[in-house]
Parts: structure tokens; C-alpha cells; sequence
């Protein structure tokens, strides 16, 4: 299980938008703590629950992991759908996702491979009518959902130019891969070391890959990136996409070019590996030559990168009408967004952070004039340096629940200018720790010129409170002002 996976099943269940389901729901035959009770509350509301069953039903679409919705809350099926079902029949909020894939379409045409009374602009678990891929067993066509490459979402644009793009969407939510290859694997149906599932894949896509006109060729496919997840899945998509324009003059679907849309939450590093500078034990993506994240790995297979878009839930949805669409936002920024939700409010708290930080420097700089009552600044600052470390609190509060630096650099980087403009008040110099948060300050060991006599446990105890998600009150405000003020000092006159 990935940190964030992790991070997602312990904290959704939590949140109050499950209309007070009371979970351990049956998931691979057992009772599981993630699993709602009933998979209705799993959806946006219940209207949409009996909308999107009825969909799935008319349309002869078979749902993953049995034959209802689940109720697993980590469900990126759902979590597609939660997103994209509630407006596929609003032209205008469709487009609005479209131009956020390419802002040169002008519109979004009705998809007519789903049922009369069904069809809109968003089409899930598209397939083709025919099966150009070779997956399907004894000449029987593709199955939406079910034995085959089928698109989780499909948009069909019109591009200014009058071309007509299909946009299919791949939409990931917690997912991450082992390192499979799925050339080489056995599969259920052959004996173990036959390689059989490996060999009916790579007879199934070699050739499709060859001659395909976006992904490159490769002297040797088996044990190729092309067959390792997740671009495994991607190789499939993009020929279906391909397939799909090579055959319009056959298919329900027409369309003359495609973009490639891959949805993945920006805090998904397992999965993205967008991380790999800042953090060292994350193991990159392979290509046969190349190391990179999932992005710069899969666009190195691409004859023509613009072909291919990550972009997270909340951007895909950006453009929306907020109003219009308050309700949903709203469930979903709660369902989904936690993070984005967390990110808002830290960067609130950064910016009130320094901004105190400023007025409490002012109020010092006053001290020297003789007119100035030294007391009564003392006691202005107090209350300012009350909110800083409460707010300076919450973000490494927020900080620590979130993973750390390998799950937020940017909160990180918050982190470190608002400890380092603390301690620039105190002419005390920065210092780089692996662990860099407040109750870190340079101790005896770390700036020998401080005067061995104080004794550092005494106020770094202060600061390891503020780690063990406390809220310091007044009293203890003012106890590690005076601990900075006594290092300063020491500091200062050491130097």
C-alpha cells in the first residue's frame, strides 16, 4: 500500500459526506473498515446513484468488481464518475473540461454510441464496435467494461480548425504498480513457466505497436516499458485511439485526431513519481535506457508529446461554473480534495505567519526610541507571537498528517521560510536538518559559539509540543520567545 492510499483509507471514512453509512462493507469476501455499507452512499446523492445504475444497465456496461456499484470509498470508477456524470448533460461545463485539455476546441458533440434516451457529451466505459485489438475470444465484439481496453470517459471535440478530437480519459485516484511484466507472466489459464498470458500479449500488440504512428518501435518488445503498468494500459489506449480514427468510416465514434487524458490527483507521487528530486527513496520509472516519472518516462515513447495530458481532478474541473455547480464542487473539494482543502488554508496561515513576523520586527525597531514604554510593545508582541506559533502549529500539524516532505514539498518549503524568518528576528543563523521543523533550533552541538551554559532541553521541550499536536497557549508563548531571545543573545555575543 502507497502512503497516499494509505493516507486516503484512514482519513475518507471520516469525512461527512457518506450520509452516516457505518461502513466495514463486504469486499472480497470479508468486512472491510473501507468499504461502505451501502455502495449507494457512494455517489454524489442518490439521484445520481439511480441515474448512473440505469446508465450502466441500458448500455450493457459490466461494473469493476462485481455486478453493482461497490462501495469501496478508493474506487476510481466512482470517483470518475462522481466527477463527470453529474454534468455529461451540460454542453457548456463540458466544453469548459475540454478547453482545459486544449483551449483551441469550440465544442462538444453528442457521443451516439450509448442508447437514444442515455446519450450526452460524456460517454464512460467507451469501446469500439469492432475488436481491432485481438482481445476478444471467437470473433465476439468488444464488452464495455469488461475483457477489453474500454475508456473510462470519452469526450469528442471539434477542434477550431473543424478536425474532431476524441478525448479519451483514464482516470486513476489512488492506484500505484508493481513492478510486473506482463510479457513474461503465466496467467490463470496456462501452466506455471509457459509464459502464456506474456506471449498471447505480445502476438496480441507487437505488430499494433509497430506500425502504430505515435508510439516508437523497439527492437524488442518483450520485457519493454510498453508491458510494464502503468504504461501498459497506456500502449492499449493509445491504439485504441488510433484504431478507432484508422476505422471511422466504420465506427458509431468518428473522429479524425485524439488526445491522450490521463487524471491523477496531484498528490498521488506513488503513482506520478514527480517527486524523485526531493525525495531520494523513491525509485523511478524505467524505459530500457531512462529513469523519470511516469510523465517524462511515457511522453519518451511518444512520437508526438502533445498527445498526452496529465492533469489533476480539481484542474479538469477548474473551469466550471462555480455557482452552477456549487453543490457538486462542494462534495467533491470534501469527498476528494482533502489536501487542496488543507493547501488553502496553510497558505493563509504562511501569509498571516509572515506578515506578523513583519509587525513584531516593526514594534522591536521602536524599542530605541526613549519615548517608547518597552513594556507595552513586550506586550503587543506577546499576542502577535501567540497567533505565529499557533499558526506555525497547525501547518506542521498539517504537515506531519499529510507525509511529511516526500507527500508535501511545497508545505515544506513554507515551512522552512517561516522558521528561517523566525530565526532571522533573532539574528540566529539558518540551519539545514533533515527534519526541519520549529522545535529544530540550533542546540549546543549545532552552534558551538553559543554558551554551553544554557541548557537547550528546557526550551527544545517547548517546541516538541508544537510537534505532538499541541496548540501552545500565552504562558508557553512567551517561555520560548524568551528561550530565542537567551539564544540570540548568547549567540550574538559568542560571535
Amino acid at each position: 500500500m502507497s502512503k497516499y492510499q494509505e493516507n486516503e483509507r484512514d482519513t475518507v471514512p471520516s469525512k461527512k459526506c457518506f450520509n452516516g453509512d457505518k461502513f466495514n462493507g463486504v469486499y472480497k469476501g470479508k468486512p472491510r473498515e473501507f468499504v461502505l455499507e451501502k455502495s449507494e452512499n457512494n455517489f454524489f446523492d442518490k439521484e445520481l446513484c439511480n441515474k448512473v445504475i440505469a446508465y450502466f444497465k441500458k448500455n450493457n456496461i459490466s461494473w469493476w468488481g462485481g455486478k453493482k456499484p461497490t462501495g469501496h470509498i478508493l474506487s476510481s470508477q466512482i470517483a470518475c464518475l462522481n466527477h463527470l456524470f453529474p454534468i455529461r448533460n451540460d454542453k457548456n461545463a463540458v466544453l469548459a473540461i475540454a478547453k482545459m485539455i486544449c483551449e483551441d476546441f469550440t465544442e462538444v458533440l453528442e457521443l451516439k454510441n450509448d442508447t437514444d434516451d442515455t446519450r450526452a457529451f460524456i460517454s464512460f466505459e467507451v469501446v469500439s464496435d469492432n475488436d481491432y485489438l485481438n482481445e476478444c475470444k471467437e470473433g465476439k465484439n468488444p464488452t464495455r467494461g469488461a475483457n477489453c481496453t474500454s475508456i473510462d470517459a470519452l469526450i469528442l471535440a471539434k477542434h477550431k480548425n473543424g478536425t474532431v478530437f476524441l478525448l479519451p480519459i483514464e482516470w486513476k485516484y489512488t492506484e500505484f504498480y508493481n513492478n510486473t511484466d506482463k510479457s513474461t507472466e503465466d496467467g490463470k489459464d496456462h501452466e506455471k513457466g509457459s509464459m502464456g498470458s506474456g506471449k498471447e500479449r505480445l502476438c496480441r500488440y507487437s505488430n499494433l505497436i509497430t506500425e502504430s504512428e505515435q508510439l516508437k518501435t523497439l527492437p524488442e518488445y518483450k520485457s519493454s516499458v510498453y508491458f510494464f503498468e502503468p504504461f501498459y494500459q497506456l500502449m492499449r489506449q493509445t491504439l485504441w485511439a488510433e484504431q478507432m480514427i484508422a476505422h471511422k468510416a466504420t465506427e458509431t465514434i468518428k473522429a479524425d485526431d485524439f488526445i491522450h487524458v490521463h487524471v491523477i490527483p496531484k498528490e498521488n507521487h506513488d503513482l506520478l513519481k514527480d517527486d524523485l528530486e526531493t525525495n531520494k527513496w523513491r525509485k523511478g520509472y524505467k524505459n530500457g535506457t531512462e529513469t523519470g516519472s511516469l510523465e517524462s518516462i511515457w511522453k519518451s515513447c511518444l512520437k508526438d508529446k502533445k498527445k498526452y495530458k496529465i492533469i489533476s481532478p480539481e484542474d479538469l474541473l477548474s473551469n466550471l461554473e462555480k455557482e452552477k455547480q456549487e453543490k457538486l464542487i462542494a462534495y467533491l473539494l470534501e469527498r476528494y480534495n482533502f489536501d487542496e482543502q488543507e493547501k488553502i488554508i496553510n497558505d493563509n496561515r504562511h501569509a498571516e505567519i509572515l506578515k506578523d513576523l513583519q509587525e513584531i520586527q516593526k514594534l522591536w525597531d521602536t524599542v530605541i526610541d526613549p519615548n517608547v514604554n518597552e513594556w507595552k510593545v513586550e506586550e503587543q508582541t506577546d499576542v502577535i507571537w501567540l497567533r505565529v506559533f499557533q499558526n506555525f502549529a497547525k501547518m506542521q500539524i498539517s504537515f506531519d498528517k499529510q507525509g511529511g516532505p516526500e507527500a508535501n514539498g511545497y508545505l515544506f518549503e513554507q515551512l522552512l521560510e517561516i522558521r528561517k524568518e523566525i530565526l532571522t528576528i533573532f539574528n540566529l543563523p539558518d540551519m539545514e536538518e533533515e527534519i526541519l521543523t520549529i522545535y529544530n533550533l540550533p542546540n549546543n552541538y549545532e552552534v558551538p559559539k553559543i554558551n554551553k551554559s544554557i541548557n537547550p532541553i528546557r526550551h527544545i521541550q517547548h517546541f516538541e509540543m508544537l510537534y505532538l499536536n499541541e496548540v501552545p497557549e500565552m504562558e508557553d508563548v512567551k517561555d520560548i520567545v524568551e528561550s530565542l531571545e537567551v539564544y540570540s543573545y548568547e549567540y550574538r555575543k559568542g560571535s
